[in-house]
């Protein structure tokens, strides 16, 4: 059967709503740069937008009709499915990752000195245990969505929607694990490897006309807890700046339209830029996130258990 590519993002409401007149949104990824030496602006056709290879096209309609062809309500199963999308494509993202690493260790040292090919070994090393022990968590995370997915087990979810209004003008799909909450508290060691890592799932969609950031994370972690009581302690009416700023801080699937990006400051698209480009947002305390504007007014927050 043959693969497809899938979106992570429903292309028929939350793209359609943030594309220009020639149905094509703007995003970071994947990475390029300018002459300068930039990171430079991709222009996306929404058709091609948040999209990987995971799935047969019937497979792929079948699981994920009910929040592509159904309004979505965040019933448990929808709330499930969303969380489940975001990690396929973080599995499979990092399973092709995991490929080039390979392939990166038979050829990134060939016609070197002895002495570069050897730190230039030392170093994928390095990179190559990272990615191994990313993909290694991920592929347990997602067997457990798959065992439950098939038995209609949609329970143990702890879910927060952050409702806005406005004009929607971004997206995003992704499982970052946030390891320092608002206030630069520790909350996980991601580089213990005796440690089980604990993802945030978390998506920016269009419900009804509406920005809707949707999270979602197990009962049982507590990390996340953390991180979740940390930022809904911020002022509501700063919550959609954040909400954006972490989605171009953790989640490079992020997409947006390019009348928010031409209304920005260079200042505010400077700043957008830096966070979107940082190799390692886990290096470092979340930044302070400035009020860079959006077209947004924070509604309310719906707290959901599954």
């Amino acid at each position: 059967t043959q693969i497809i590519s899938a979106h992570t993002i429903q292309s028929s409401t939350t793209l359609q709503a943030i594309a220009d007149d020639t149905h094509h949104v703007l995003s970071f990824h994947p990475p390029q740069t300018d002459s300068s030496g930039r990171r430079r602006l991709n222009k996306v056709g929404i058709n091609n937008a948040s999209t990987f290879e995971g799935f047969c096209s019937k497979h792929d309609n079948e699981t994920f009709a009910p929040i592509e062809k159904k309004e979505i309500e965040l019933s448990p199963q929808q709330c499930f499915l969303l969380l489940y999308r975001t990690t396929c494509h973080e599995y499979y993202q990092k399973k092709s990752i995991l490929k080039s690493a390979e392939y990166m260790k038979r050829h990134i040292d060939k016609g070197l000195p002895i002495h570069h090919q050897y730190y230039a070994q030392k170093t994928l090393n390095t990179w190559r245990a990272g990615v191994k022990e990313g993909f290694r968590e991920v592929a347990l995370e997602k067997a457990k969505l798959d065992e439950a997915l098939l038995s209609d087990n949609f329970s143990g979810w702890n879910h927060l929607a952050f409702y806005c209004e406005g004009a929607p003008f971004y997206s995003t799909a992704g499982s970052p694990t946030p390891n320092f909450d608002f206030s630069s508290n520790k909350i996980q060691n991601l580089e213990d490897p005796k440690s089980s890592i604990q993802p945030l799932h978390f998506s920016a969609l269009t419900i009804l006309g509406r920005q809707v950031v949707f999270f979602s994370w197990r009962i049982e972690h507590t990390a996340i807890d953390r991180f979740m009581d940390s930022l809904e302690t911020l002022s509501g009416t700063r919550l959609p700046t954040v909400l954006v700023q972490l989605a171009f801080h953790f989640v490079e699937n992020t997409y947006f339209s390019s009348s928010w990006w031409n209304s920005l400051s260079t200042d505010s698209q400077n700043h957008i830029e830096s966070i979107a480009t940082n190799g390692n947002p886990y290096a470092d305390p979340i930044p302070h996130f400035p009020d860079v504007p959006t077209p947004l007014t924070f509604l309310s927050r719906e707290r959901l258990v599954t």
